[in-house]
């Protein structure tokens, strides 16, 4: 982890740097105070990630719905093609797919490697998260990338 940190500490700001960790560790008080200040909330790492990745990944669902209150990207992707919905759909944290979709995330949306929220979710046995996703539309059909 402090590996991570140091890695984001030559991409963020500080105070930037001070909203991903505060997001990680899903302490809502220190987001809405660094929001309050104006603290870029879409302001990426060194892999492009942002503090509604660290929200949605862990299935913090204050955060995520702090950080969509003040306009973050609901489908900002980091650099290796996944984005929000990817990264829940991948934990099973089925209410935080309720709530990106509700704020238009794209269902269809696919990762550097083809997988879709569908491939993340089946393939680490996120049953809930499946059924959700083929109620609201996901195609389950579609093959990725990986032979």
């Amino acid at each position: 982890m402090e590996e991570q940190l140091q890695g984001e500490a030559n991409d963020l700001l500080p105070l930037e740097r001070q909203l991903h960790e505060a997001t990680r560790r899903n302490d809502i008080r220190r987001m809405k105070e660094l929001i309050g200040r104006r603290v870029n909330i879409r302001a990426r790492n060194h892999v492009g990630r942002v503090a509604l990745h660290w929200a949605a990944g862990a299935g913090h669902e204050q955060a995520v719905r702090l950080l969509l209150e003040h306009e973050a990207a609901v489908d900002d992707e980091d650099a290796f093609g996944m984005n929000a919905l990817l990264l829940s759909a991948w934990f099973g944290h089925l209410r935080i797919l309720q709530i990106l979709v509700n704020s238009g995330a794209k269902i269809h949306c696919e990762n550097k490697l083809g997988r879709t929220a569908f491939h993340r979710a089946a393939e680490h046995g996120q049953l809930d998260a499946l059924d959700f996703l083929v109620g609201s539309g996901c195609d389950h059909s579609v093959k990725d990338k990986v032979l």
